[in-house]
């Protein structure tokens, strides 16, 4: 199977963020390869859906640093193919080899249903990274026609607000730096977000050709 390498960068890469010391499953089938991968907490989870032009089957588990540091080292058109125990990346006189993790945890992509869906853009996401540094919960508010992104500690305060259709009010907290990890990864001026109260987070996007789906566990607070 050959897949270009800066495609595989801008794939595994919010892929790789969400593992979190979890394990990457790769699965080739039916002319798609989707990645999977969920953090060792079970926090956070992420999929990544891309075509692959092959009619060949895969289903491996890797270490995603490991996994990212080999594809990083890759240039141009990149051979990817299973040889026993290791994943080889062969491609423009590089060759990387990866070797396999045995162990097959379990994947199921959460079922994250909500009224409350709003396409937002890569600039307003990308607030939770600064906010990321004040505390470790952000919080996504919408009240009345306003959705926030906030953060506080002691010394310092962000927030950030941008217009919505909705007169709803929702309040939920996520683990801000979990979030900015991931949001840093993501190569796509448009992605949808759908969550309530106390509530998971999901975030949809599309880059090139593949389709992304992550799933963050709301952070909720001892009362």
């Amino acid at each position: 199977m050959e897949l270009d390498a800066k495609t595989l960068k801008e794939v595994f890469a919010p892929v790789a963020a969400a593992a979190d010391g979890g394990i990457v499953r790769i699965t080739v089938s039916d002319g798609n390869m989707t990645a999977d991968a969920k953090d060792e907490a079970n926090v956070q989870y992420v999929r990544a859906v891309m075509p692959a032009d092959t009619t060949e089957t895969m289903l491996v588990h890797a270490d995603p640093e490991r996994l990212m540091n080999a594809i990083n080292d890759l240039e141009g058109f990149t051979d990817i193919r299973v040889e026993g125990t290791w994943l080889k990346f062969r491609g423009n006189g590089s060759m990387r080899s990866l070797k396999l993790i045995s162990n097959d945890p379990a994947y199921k992509l959460p079922n994250i249903t909500s009224e409350h869906v709003h396409t937002v853009t890569h600039d307003f996401l990308a607030r939770t990274v600064r906010m990321s540094d004040i505390d470790e919960a952000v919080t996504i508010k919408m009240q009345a026609g306003k959705l926030c992104l906030s953060a506080e500690s002691e010394l310092e305060t962000a927030e950030y607000t941008i217009d919505i259709e909705s007169g709803s009010y929702v309040m939920s907290m996520y683990p801000s730096k979990l979030l900015a990890k991931l949001v840093r990864t993501i190569r796509s001026d448009s992605i949808t977000m759908t969550f309530d109260t106390n509530y998971p987070l999901k975030l949809e996007w599309g880059s090139g050709d593949a389709l992304f789906t992550y799933c963050l566990a709301p952070r909720i607070e001892d009362t």
